[in-house]
């Protein structure tokens, strides 16, 4: 008795990804509709995560937005009446020069002895004129900048008046109605003190010091001139306005009592609110657990999608996967041809779904005035998702091949 030794069969890598592909041209219609599940599932992903990255920045931006952003230093509590002023005399410019400031400047509130008296011309004797007891404060032009100060009518006092101790002032809106002040200039000024200062702006707006619209305002250099140094009576104790950019205000009010005074930081006084910055961080990532799920989710029901689609592809082609198997092809290499051909629509899906999801979030983004954030990182991996997505959807349908029987397929032939 003699054998017939048969050689088994093998397919190489090479001649799956052949057939793959010629099965694919060869059936357009089954392939896009399988590939257009892909895309539609990695586009859905994509754009998941991109508008979780979106609505997170502008979900910070906001919380950003409102951060505080002022700082105020104070030095020690004199233990005379003619302490020495507590600042160096370049303070502005030390605080100045610490990465996060945004402008900073040096205030007190002067000491009166005698009301506030605005007279409508120079030569009007004083006591024919309205009186008032405003709170007068003396600042730098970088304590305006930092205060927010912008006048509605003239001009705010500069390094100019500064250094040459000019005798103007500044008048806030409210307390120039109260006094009958239409207009800075002469011909009104105000007599501080037995002072006269001429009004070089009336301020509008202060937004943060709102209380400046109630006051009258100094450059330091002429208070000091006229007035002496401050002191500490009534409140005058002199302080630093810093104002930081938003979030940087807590590094700053640990950093400015070394600039100002390094032999000595401790004995300033710091105040800054504390940064509520945990609920802007909370809300971004509870909102980024909730929509990367439901991203995942999407993906998840894509491929579900496809794998029923891929099985169904499989029933209408019995006839084929029944042939080459009646011709010697073994059960792996009909579930190496399905996959293969499941991995190179996902493959081609993801690449164009990735197109799509990052189009959507720009365009979303653009609608609702936001900045559009993709970040790469997201990006890279998206074909190994979508090649990943189209392996696991083409599983089961590749087993269901693989268990055709040959007689049975080749009953579903048409009789010639």
């Amino acid at each position: 008795m003699s054998g017939v030794l048969v050689r088994r069969t093998t397919l190489r890598p090479a001649d799956a990804l052949g057939e793959a592909f010629t099965s694919i041209v060869a059936r357009p219609l089954a392939a896009t509709a399988t590939g257009f599940g892909t895309l539609l599932a990695v586009a859905w992903f994509v754009a998941v995560l991109g508008l979780v990255s979106t609505a997170s920045g502008q979900v910070n931006s906001v919380f950003t937005q409102r951060l505080p952003t002022t700082i105020l230093v104070t030095g020690p509590v004199p233990k005379v009446l003619d302490a020495p002023f507590p600042f160096p005399a370049d303070v502005e410019q030390r605080v100045d020069a610490l990465t996060g400031v945004v402008a900073s400047g040096v205030y007190w509130q002067v000491r009166l002895g005698r009301p506030v008296v605005v007279s409508p011309d120079p030569l009007t004797q004083a006591d024919s004129a309205p009186a008032a007891t405003p709170p007068v404060i003396a600042g730098t032009p970088g304590y305006l900048a930092a205060a927010g100060a912008a006048v509605s009518q003239g001009r705010l006092f500069d390094a100019w008046d500064q250094s040459h101790a000019a005798q103007v002032c500044l008048v806030g809106s409210v307390l120039a109605r109260s006094l009958g002040i239409s207009s800075p200039g002469s011909p009104h000024t105000i007599d501080i003190n037995g002072a006269s200062f001429v009004i070089a702006g009336i301020v509008g707006e202060a937004g943060r010091q709102p209380s400046l619209l109630r006051a009258v305002l100094l450059p330091t250099s002429a208070a000091t001139a006229l007035f002496g140094p401050p002191d500490s009576t009534a409140g005058a104790r002199p302080a630093v306005l810093i104002v930081t950019k938003p979030g940087a205000a807590e590094a700053i009010a640990r950093q400015a009592p070394f600039a100002i005074n390094a032999a000595l930081p401790h004995r300033l006084i710091v105040s800054v609110r504390s940064l509520p910055v945990l609920p802007g961080r909370q809300v971004a990532s509870t909102l980024s657990g909730l929509f990367v799920a439901v991203g995942w989710v999407g993906l998840a029901v894509g491929v579900i999608a496809i794998a029923g689609l891929t099985a169904f592809c499989v029933l209408q082609r019995t006839p084929e996967f029944a042939l080459r198997r009646a011709l010697g092809a073994r059960r792996a290499h009909i579930a190496s041809q399905v996959l293969a051909e499941s991995v190179i629509l996902g493959l081609l899906g993801g690449l164009a779904g990735a197109s799509i999801g990052v189009a959507a979030v720009v365009l979303i983004a653009k609608a609702k005035g936001w900045t559009p954030v993709v970040a790469p990182q997201a990006l890279w991996p998206v074909p190994l998702i979508g090649v990943a997505a189209g392996m696991i959807a083409g599983i089961a349908p590749a087993i269901q091949a693989a268990w055709i029987r040959p007689s049975a397929g080749l009953r579903r032939f048409p009789p010639l």
